[in-house]
């Protein structure tokens, strides 16, 4: 169990000028005005657990790399912006991908030799891979990967992943 948090204050705008460095350290209990989020997923961290969010505004998509820093007396949690990467602009039937997406395995040699608990691990996804990719039907998988980039919570940063490194599923995959 986390410690209580020390009194702090709570961001309710955006930065000025509205830059994605200028958004690192930053505490929102609700996203200002001009701000949406359609989503994300978690990830565990070294001593507590991080987010990884999509925020939508007029002048481009960002993805937020959001550490957990302690709770409130409600339980409510409080969040810190770690880490900002302005995403670029999605093109016609392109889509964000979160939470389905994973390191593809490195063929071996011998496939029949390898472990039962190899093969396992390498089908779960991995909730720090964000991915962009170009889909023919939202509930198959990509049919090309465009970017991908994953939460580091170690650096707490993102990392260039190479596409051709990336798999990820459709809809019909969760």
């Amino acid at each position: 169990a986390q410690a209580l948090c020390p009194p702090f204050s709570i961001d309710t705008a955006l930065p000025v000028p509205d830059e994605p460095q200028n958004y690192i350290g930053l505490h929102f209990d609700a996203l200002p005005a001009g701000l949406e989020s359609p989503g994300g997923s978690a990830m565990d961290g070294a001593d507590t657990y991080y987010l990884v969010s999509e925020v939508v505004r007029e002048s481009g998509a960002m993805l937020w790399l959001e550490r957990n820093v302690c709770h409130d007396e409600r339980g409510y949690p409080y969040h810190e912006i770690r880490a900002v990467l302005l995403l670029p602009a999605l093109q016609e039937k392109e889509k964000l991908i979160t939470g389905t997406c994973r390191v593809k395995e490195a063929a071996t040699p011998e496939p029949e030799t390898a472990s039962l608990e190899a093969e396992t691990s390498s089908t779960f996804f991995d909730p720090a891979i964000v991915a962009i990719g170009w889909f023919e039907d939202i509930h198959e998988p990509p049919v090309v990967i465009h970017h991908a980039w994953r939460a580091n919570a170690q650096t707490e940063s993102f990392e260039v992943l190479s596409p051709e490194s990336v798999t990820c599923t459709g809809l019909e995959g969760l």
